[in-house]
Order: structure tokens, then C-alpha cells, then sequence
């Protein structure tokens, strides 16, 4: 994202929250600097709250969605090149939240968004 002033309470709030969440991103990936998918998730974050298609979510709520999901593919098992799959599509009216979300590896998210 350039540089530029951020004027509202809004804008700034969100800004830190999109940074908190790729410190967090980066931390969790256990790397030693921000690669260009952390950017990505800050930029995405930072978009979405502003236009209203994202909310900042309670730490408790996403720290409970952590320990009853097993960090494994959902659909297969896999722990490798994992992500997060929307159960409802964005597309078709699904929420950015935690309880429309899964783990899926690359292989089965493909396979099953299609």
C-alpha cells in the first residue's frame, strides 16, 4: 500500500489492526521478515474493513476457531501448503468470518471451489 496520510480514527484503527494481523500471519509462517503473501493479507485487511466487507474480529473468537480446528486439510487430511476455505463462497454471499472458514490444502480448495 503507498504511503499516504491516514486522516480518520477509522483509518488508522483499521491500518493497525491490518498490521497486527500480518505481524501475526508472519509469526504464525515462524519467518524472520515479512514475505510479499503478508503484505498481501495487510493490503486485503486494510481494503475490506474500509469498505465495509470485513469486520474486525474478537481475538477470543479467532483463538477459539484455532483450537477446535485441527491445522489439517479439512477435506483430505494434509498438513502442507494450507489455507483458508470459504464454505459458503464469498462469491455466493459467504461472510469473512470464522465460522464460514476451514482449513483446506491448495489441491482440495481448487477441487472443491470448482
Amino acid at each position: 500500500m503507498p504511503k499516504k496520510e491516514r486522516t480518520l480514527v477509522k483509518e488508522v484503527l483499521y491500518w493497525s489492526y491490518a498490521n497486527l494481523a500480518m505481524a501475526h500471519a508472519a509469526r504464525t509462517d515462524g519467518a524472520k521478515g515479512y514475505k510479499t503473501h503478508h503484505y498481501m493479507i495487510r493490503s486485503k485487511l486494510y481494503k475490506g474493513l474500509l469498505n465495509g466487507t470485513m469486520n474486525i474480529g474478537s481475538i477470543l473468537d479467532d483463538e477459539r476457531i484455532k483450537m477446535n480446528l485441527p491445522q489439517c486439510c479439512s477435506y483430505c487430511g494434509a498438513v502442507d501448503h494450507l489455507s483458508i476455505d470459504h464454505l459458503i463462497p464469498k462469491a455466493r454471499g459467504g461472510h469473512e468470518s470464522g465460522d464460514n472458514a476451514v482449513w483446506a490444502c491448495r489441491r482440495c480448495n481448487r477441487v472443491v471451489a470448482k
